[in-house]
């Protein structure tokens, strides 16, 4: 739920509240005086001047602070959607489209060696396919660091989520018991790709 709200307040009308307080005031003090007998000195007088203006001023402040703080989380919100479709920009770069056709070739030439029985023979075929094993490693790593981003709220997941999911679905499908097997040794290794691309996966 929200705890907060937008002000818009403006400062005429500060002046005039002020202003009605303070002659509000000043009639309360001359009934009383003329009319109850009850004498005032003007230090009362004062005070209860210099102690209207206070609150009021506290009260101001208060607003103030509440709508620059729905002003910066508004231009905060702005600015990760920007960054996130600037996220979404990088795959479009030919360096990373070389990246992603690993994928592609993968899936043609060694699917049957990614299933869970044979995922020692993709080991091997990574061992002598290095360049194949170094577009795998930049890729995952590129996924591991959007992954980062959306637990960081660094960029909006809505908005990453609609251009990626069927990517990270699909990859970590294909990819499952290579991460397994790379995890039994380094037991982070694409940790929060794995987590986001299951979490996707059943939304």
């Amino acid at each position: 739920m929200k705890n907060h709200f937008p002000v818009n307040f403006n400062i005429n009308y500060i002046v005039l509240a002020l202003s009605i307080i303070l002659i509000g005031g000043f009639f309360v003090f001359y009934v009383w005086f003329y009319r109850c007998g009850i004498e005032f000195a003007m230090i009362d007088v004062m005070a209860y001047s210099t102690g209207s203006v206070a609150i009021f001023t506290l009260i101001y402040h208060s607003l103030g602070l509440s709508s620059s703080y729905s002003f910066h989380k508004e231009n905060l919100k702005i600015r990760r959607n920007q960054y996130s479709f600037e996220v979404i920009s990088k795959v479009h770069d030919s360096d990373m489209g070389k990246t992603l056709s690993v994928l592609k070739d993968l899936k043609a030439k060694q699917e049957s060696n990614l299933e869970e029985k044979n995922i020692k023979d993709f080991l091997k075929y990574l061992d002598e396919n290095p360049e194949d094993r170094t577009k795998l490693s930049i890729l995952l790593n590129y996924f591991e660091h959007i992954s980062l981003l959306v637990e960081n709220r660094h960029v909006d997941e809505l908005i990453i989520k609609s251009a990626f999911r069927t990517l990270f679905t699909s990859t970590y499908s294909l990819l499952k018991f290579y991460i397994d097997e790379r995890q039994l040794v380094h037991r982070r290794s694409w940790i929060k790709f794995e987590h986001l691309a299951k979490k996707w996966s059943v939304e």
